[in-house]
């Protein structure tokens, strides 16, 4: 019951963060200057993407998760918790970018995405996880989750 109730509230936060900060408010845009591989990632191959997007923020807070628990931080900072979310997220995506850089296939979305956005993707990166993080912690608390994110 609680693992359902996790992937409940993780698609809710996912599917309210992108639907704003994507498609209402074209933030990814706004913050890379990319406009055209933004509709391309987003309109264009819309279907691909999002199921794309969605393993991946979790596998993203799956590894902080993993870390966290690792290094034995207190589960009780969520401050902390979600610092050490960002610092995964950056180096993920950091890696990503560096990779695509200097060994993706040029007709690869990512490659020309990581090439023209450069740091600004890990930006956006940044941003969407930690609002989808963010709203899943919020999100837990209102309804009385007690286990939250442990």
């Amino acid at each position: 019951m609680l693992f359902s109730y996790k992937i409940f509230t993780y698609l809710l936060s996912f599917s309210l963060v992108t639907f704003v900060y994507v498609y209402v408010l074209n933030l990814p845009g706004h913050i890379t200057q990319s406009y055209d591989l933004v509709y391309e990632y987003y309109y264009t191959n819309a279907t691909y993407s999002l199921l794309l997007d969605v393993g991946l923020v979790a596998f993203y807070m799956y590894v902080s998760n993993q870390l966290y628990t690792w290094f034995m931080l207190p589960k009780s900072d969520h401050a902390l918790q979600l610092i050490v979310l960002l610092c995964t997220t950056i180096m993920i995506s950091g890696g990503c970018m560096i990779y695509f850089k200097l060994f993706g296939n040029p007709k690869l979305f990512f490659t020309r995405w990581f090439k023209r956005a450069g740091y600004k993707a890990i930006l956006y990166d940044v941003y969407l996880v930690s609002l989808i993080y963010l709203l899943f912690r919020m999100i837990n608390v209102l309804l009385h989750d007690p286990m939250h994110m442990e």
